[in-house]
């Protein structure tokens, strides 16, 4: 075994340090574990309806804007936006093309209407309900489904994943 200890030149060093570098960039970190053993978060199309049903958002961008706008790289479909296209097979392949880069979830909701001044939905309990789905095994998506008409959809969406990675992020 090479003695260390002693005087190194430059190269010696830097290649000592990239070898330590890649070996450390390999492990996990507590927190990538926290975040991998805990929740994903999805965005449910109903949180977008007045921008959709106003035609403000074509059914087609959803995936794109939940990830671009959002920073959600997950969706869940509601039927109501593309009914009348379900047997459309050329739109059906279209959308698939536009999403494939997006994702999609099986999910359960968290569902929020109105947020108090400190951030959390005042009709449900996000703490207890996430305890809740965590105890029973659920660690897939949990998808953003704002309705409330306090805040527009951007903000109530924005709103309601800040509210769930703040509870992701909490210590157990």
């Amino acid at each position: 075994m090479q003695n260390i200890s002693g005087p190194m030149d430059r190269r010696k060093f830097l290649k000592r340090s990239a070898v330590l570098t890649t070996g450390l960039a390999g492990l996990p970190t507590r927190a990538a574990e926290a975040k991998k053993s805990s929740f994903k978060i999805s965005l449910a199309e109903w949180s977008q309806n007045r921008a959709l049903f106003g035609r403000k958002l074509d059914h087609l961008d959803f995936p794109r804007v939940a990830r671009e706008e959002y920073g959600i790289a997950a969706v869940e479909l509601v039927n109501q936006f593309f009914m009348d296209k379900a047997r459309d097979t050329r739109y059906l392949a279209e959308f698939k093309r536009r999403a494939q880069d997006h994702g999609f979830a099986r999910a359960v909701s968290a569902k929020s209407i109105d947020f108090d001044a400190q951030g959390n939905c005042v009709e449900t309990d996000y703490r207890k309900m996430m305890k809740i789905v965590l105890a029973a095994g659920y660690h897939g998506h949990v998808g953003v489904e704002y309705s409330g008409d306090k805040l527009s959809e951007p903000d109530g969406i924005r709103a309601t994943k800040k509210l769930l990675e703040k509870i992701r992020d909490e210590p157990a």
